[in-house]
């Protein structure tokens, strides 16, 4: 094995909430815990990123935020809101892929490794709630690379200056 050419600078959460909801005796409110168990429960999630160059590389900044809003799930014990963001470093690039290609993986690698921080994260908190641990699905990021929706506005016509990538410049000082 060799480390990642993907690496994390810095994870911070920016939101954590979880509220236990009432349980009343129309309703019977489940802790998904294993995979079938999240069937027809919706999850909403919000995900950006912005590439910051700075003068010996260039740093991946991408947010995740993942909300189970209680007004879409009656029958889930818990709704939450968690946003984190992190920043990512690509390191020993060795020129195998193409721009394009390496922002794909940057952000779809990034925002799977934000994802299993909020996991973890989410599991822990409700371990110590009424309704014991929720443990969250995996889910599968490869709609957020950047090449498939460029080529979604390809389809549908729309013209765009650029992805949904915002860059600045931030200069070390």
């Amino acid at each position: 094995m060799k480390p990642s050419f993907l690496q994390p600078l810095k994870i911070t959460f920016d939101e954590i909430s979880v509220k236990s909801l009432e349980q009343t005796e129309d309703t019977i409110l489940i802790t998904p815990k294993q995979f079938d168990d999240w069937k027809g429960i919706f999850f909403s999630g919000l995900h950006n990123y912005q590439i910051i160059d700075e003068e010996d590389r260039t740093v991946f900044k991408i947010q995740l935020t993942i909300e189970i809003p209680e007004k879409e799930n009656d029958r889930v014990a818990y709704n939450l809101r968690v946003t984190i963001v992190g920043d990512f470093a690509v390191i020993n690039e060795q020129g195998d892929y193409s721009e394009e290609e390496l922002l794909d993986l940057v952000i779809v690698n990034g925002t799977s490794i934000l994802y299993s921080t909020i996991k973890e994260k989410v599991a822990e908190t409700t371990s110590r709630m009424r309704y014991g641990p929720m443990f969250m699905p995996g889910l599968n990021f490869m709609e957020t690379r950047p090449s498939v929706q460029v080529a979604k506005d390809r389809e549908e016509g729309v013209s765009r200056k650029k992805t949904s990538a915002k860059k600045t410049v931030t200069k070390n000082t």
